[in-house]
């Protein structure tokens, strides 16, 4: 509520596993293209209607997450703000850098990273105040 600003989930159109040790398995597998880039469901709103683009993603295996891959790879953001927000449960990895290869946006290298305490229960160990004033800045 403390921006104004229409949401969008990237939905693939095969669903993941409920397991998270599956799908983090899986992830990694090269040969799998539905790990790699799956194919999303349509998306309702026009990308290019919008001037920034708060990118919130979990981290797998040190990278964003698969359909970030798939969204980044549909749409050429040129001249647009990326603004990455990553969640995970350990260490964000190559995720910003990865972000930044796979658009020709501008991408804000103010990111915030929200912990959880485990990768099951993600229960949030980022203090909500440190995520108001990142939202505040942006």
């Amino acid at each position: 509520n403390m921006i104004e600003c229409d949401v969008l989930e990237l939905i693939p159109e095969t669903s993941y596993p409920d397991d998270y040790q599956e799908v983090t398995d899986k992830s990694q597998l090269a040969n799998e293209e539905q790990y790699i880039k799956p194919k999303l469901k349509p998306i309702e709103v026009d990308v290019y209607n919008y001037d920034k683009i708060i990118l919130v993603y979990p981290v797998w295996w040190y990278k964003p997450a698969a359909p970030i891959y798939s969204f980044l790879d549909m749409y050429d953001l040129s001249g647009k703000y990326v603004i990455p927000c990553a969640t995970n449960a350990g260490w964000l990895g190559d995720s910003l850098s990865e972000i930044s290869k796979l658009t020709s946006a501008m991408v804000v290298n103010d990111i915030q990273i929200v912990y959880t305490e485990d990768y099951k229960d993600n229960k949030m160990k980022t203090d909500i105040n440190q995520i108001i004033e990142w939202v505040k800045r942006i």
